[in-house]
């Protein structure tokens, strides 16, 4: 099929659901009502569908923002105009998380994301498929290790979503995130703990502690306990507010919110997402602007957005 009718008919059926959720928002009855046990996302809520449902229409046009056939273009000018709004209040800008009941009871109710990259399988074994053969990619390490950009961008967040695998619950430093060349061979003499494992909510505690686990039992079991049963992520907060600040860059006269600060909101929440602080997230903001992508010194807003949104999903 075209590429061009498949979006168009992604952004017509979004605009079908926004319709009829507007349509039924205020007159839900009893015989149609969702129960909170029946929508595992937003719980009931239809505002917070529709919300996010303007996100999914935003993101699809965004993406044909550079698009020149004119039909298209005009198509795409249309439907930004029906979303037009000074207020970020008309989308979702929190997390969009989804939770059936995921916990480590058995194989089969282990969140699937966990459940492929965890440390530990749901009853304490080692994962030795997903968790210990992905490492952190050489290109992503240098990136947030401070090698590619300068000293100013190295970011604690590289630290807590990949960890050298170590018996020390302290925290590892900035510049310690090491990566191996995709697609090339382990380098001779080195072994395979010297390099980044998956960490983040695929390891325990606060986000930082392997506990004392290598292979013990004991250990995996109360990785799995904690971590199991987390949510899924279909969006994240930091997320929808990068995709606002796209907006704003690329179509101020239609969207009038401030870009710089949601941009800032979107790096804040994604340093709390990690367990980190404000002040460090104002910190590696204010460090970032002095090199060439962070806000101030990216070649242009858009490139400064699109770095964050690498590290933050």
């Amino acid at each position: 099929d075209n590429d061009a009718d498949i979006y168009k008919a992604l952004v017509l059926k979004v605009n079908e659901a926004i319709a009829q959720i507007e349509l039924h928002k205020n007159n839900i009855t009893s015989d149609i009502v969702v129960t909170p046990t029946e929508d595992n996302i937003f719980q009931g809520d239809v505002v917070k569908w529709q919300q996010f449902a303007k996100n999914i229409k935003l993101k699809l046009l965004l993406r044909q923002s550079k698009v020149t056939d004119p039909s298209i273009k005009s198509f795409v000018d249309q439907q930004l105009q029906t979303l037009a709004t000074a207020s970020t209040a008309d989308f979702f800008t929190d997390n969009v998380t989804i939770n059936p009941g995921y916990s480590n009871q058995n194989s089969a109710t282990v969140n699937p994301i966990y459940s492929n990259y965890g440390v530990s399988t749901y009853n304490g074994a080692l994962n030795t498929g997903g968790w210990r053969l992905y490492k952190l990619s050489e290109f992503y390490a240098n990136n947030v290790n401070g090698t590619t950009y300068g000293t100013a961008a190295a970011d604690l967040r590289g630290t807590r979503q990949f960890r050298r695998f170590s018996t020390s619950e302290a925290a590892q430093g900035v510049t310690t995130p090491r990566g191996i060349k995709q697609g090339g061979s382990k380098p001779a003499g080195s072994t395979e703990t010297q390099y980044s494992y998956i960490a983040g909510n695929f390891v325990g505690g606060n986000l930082e502690t392997y506990y004392t686990y290598l292979g013990s039992t004991t250990d995996g079991a109360n990785i799995a306990s904690d971590r199991a049963g987390q949510d899924g992520y279909l969006a994240l907060n930091s997320e929808n507010k990068l995709l606002l600040a796209e907006a704003a860059t690329l179509y101020p006269a239609i969207f009038t919110f401030n870009a710089q600060s949601l941009y800032q909101a979107a790096v804040q929440d994604s340093f709390a997402f990690y367990n980190l602080t404000s002040t460090q997230a104002t910190n590696y903001l204010n460090g970032l602007n002095t090199t060439n992508v962070g806000w101030t010194g990216a070649p242009s807003k858009i490139a400064a957005i699109q770095y964050q949104r690498l590290v933050c999903l």
